[in-house]
């Protein structure tokens, strides 16, 4: 009875698995669009997400802005939900000490 209860073998069908992008990819490549341009929207920098591909780029591509936006590298908009989000590049100032 216990050899029959145990659980048979089950073999699943080999998938490929690809990489379609890294983040740290994603990045390189927004901080390289913004660089080019003041201002962009996101919808412009990954396109209308049709493929199952085309919506892990637009999901690594938002995650990408995120950390950029937390880095203090691009400054991002949304108006209102469910609307564009509108990049831009975040100008540095350097604050200086002076001491006497």
């Amino acid at each position: 009875n216990v050899l029959g209860s145990i659980p048979k073998k089950v073999f699943l069908p080999e998938v490929e698995v690809r990489k379609v992008i890294s983040i740290e990819e994603m990045i390189g490549k927004l901080t390289e669009r913004i660089q080019s341009s003041i201002k962009m929207s996101f919808k412009d920098f990954t396109g209308k997400a049709k493929t199952r591909e085309e919506k892990l780029f637009m999901i690594v591509g938002f995650l990408a802005m995120l950390e950029l936006v937390r880095n203090g590298i691009l400054h991002a908009v949304q108006e209102k939900d469910f609307s564009d989000i509108t990049i831009e590049k975040r100008e540095v100032t350097l604050e200086l000490e002076i001491n006497d």
